[in-house]
């Protein structure tokens, strides 16, 4: 997500507190009833260990909207997966895709990332948006991460969650869910639900897959990260992806 930073937006944006109320999309309630007790999922983790996964959710009764689902294994331990994570001065170098990535601010757990991506369209502005993350549980075992939608120039609501858990043998399950919606609007009329949802199976890819190749390579440049990457989504199968039947939640 890319470059159009204009100095006012920077100054606003170099102000804003994470205390500020978020965009609560409408699958943010089902995330947040989702992780109240969760158990662990790796007893049931469908992937193998070589395999990453991406499923379609059923949409809400609404234009452009899609959600999905990701699962993989991470040959690496839980606790360099959660360093790449949080290593967030260097999302810029590893989420290749995006124009502009930066932390906004940090107060305890909670934070704000800018992302920034270029449109596609050349007579319309980059997308631009600003998500809260909240670090919901950390433990040993497991550490899980939500977020929200705290303002966008064409996203109407943008909400998931990840989960990092600990296999105990060195490895770590990694999963969760992404909804969106774009905004009515000029823009946004040149999205049709297949674009929307082509460009968001493409995004949540690149994001995991790369988070993947660096954690289990962390000695690699990020230059060949980005080629491993772009490879694994070459190879993906995303027509296949689009063709399967709709997940349920």
């Amino acid at each position: 997500m890319h470059k159009f930073i204009l100095l006012l937006l920077a100054l606003s944006l170099s102000n804003l507190s994470t205390s500020e109320a978020v965009s609560r999309g409408t699958y943010d309630v089902k995330i947040q009833k989702y992780l109240k007790d969760l158990p662990s999922k790796i007893a049931e983790a469908q992937p193998t260990k070589d395999s990453f996964v991406l499923e379609v959710l059923d949409p809400l009764d609404r234009a452009l909207h899609c959600a999905l689902r990701q699962k993989m294994w991470i040959k690496a331990p839980l606790q360099r997966v959660v360093s790449v994570i949080d290593d967030i001065a260097h999302y810029q170098n590893l989420y290749f895709d995006f124009n502009e990535v930066r932390l906004v601010n940090r107060n305890g757990n909670r934070f704000s990332i800018y992302w920034e991506q270029e449109s596609g369209i050349f007579f319309v502005a980059n997308t631009w948006y600003q998500l809260i993350y909240d670090i919901f549980q950390e433990t040993p075992e497991r550490k899980i991460y939500t977020y929200s939608l705290h303002d966008s120039n064409r996203l109407e609501f943008l909400d998931g969650v990840f989960i990092a858990e600990a296999d105990g043998t060195g490895s770590t399950y990694f999963w969760g869910f992404d909804s969106y919606s774009l905004q009515a609007g000029f823009g946004n009329s040149f999205v049709s639900e297949e674009k929307l949802l082509t460009e968001g199976i493409k995004g949540t890819f690149t994001v995991n897959y790369a988070l993947k190749m660096k954690a289990e390579n962390p000695g690699l440049g990020y230059e060949k990260i980005r080629k491993m990457t772009e490879k694994g989504f070459r190879e993906f199968g995303v027509e296949e992806l689009m063709r399967k039947p709709k997940q349920q939640w």
